[in-house]
C-alpha cells in the first residue's frame, strides 16, 4: 500500500492528492470486500486448502498484472539538465 501511495503521489499534482488517495483507498476497500466474498464462496464449495491456493494464485496474478501496468505506464525520462531544476508542485 505504501508503494501504491508513493506512486500516486508522484503522478498526481498536489492539489488533487485528496481525491486520488480517497479513490485509492475506496478501491482497496472494494478489493477486500470482493476477496471476502470469494473466500466465503470457495470455503463453502471446496476445502480450506484449495481456497488458500486459489486466493494465493489470484493475488499473485493481480500483483503481476499491476506491476506490468506500472512498468508500461511509466514514462522514461532522462536526468534533469544542469541548471534546470524540477518544477515545484503548486498548491491552490
Amino acid at each position: 500500500m505504501i508503494i501504491r501511495n508513493l506512486a500516486l503521489q508522484h503522478r498526481l499534482p498536489e492539489n488533487v492528492w485528496a481525491t486520488g488517495f480517497s479513490l485509492l483507498h475506496a478501491a482497496g476497500g472494494l478489493g477486500y470486500g470482493a476477496a471476502a466474498l470469494l473466500t466465503a464462496g470457495l470455503i463453502d464449495a471446496t476445502t480450506p486448502a484449495v481456497t488458500i491456493v486459489v486466493r494465493t494464485a489470484l493475488t499473485t496474478l493481480i500483483g503481476l498484472i499491476a506491476g506490468l501496468g506500472e512498468r508500461t505506464g511509466t514514462k522514461k525520462t532522462g536526468p534533469t539538465p544542469a541548471g534546470k531544476p524540477h518544477p515545484q508542485h503548486t498548491t491552490t
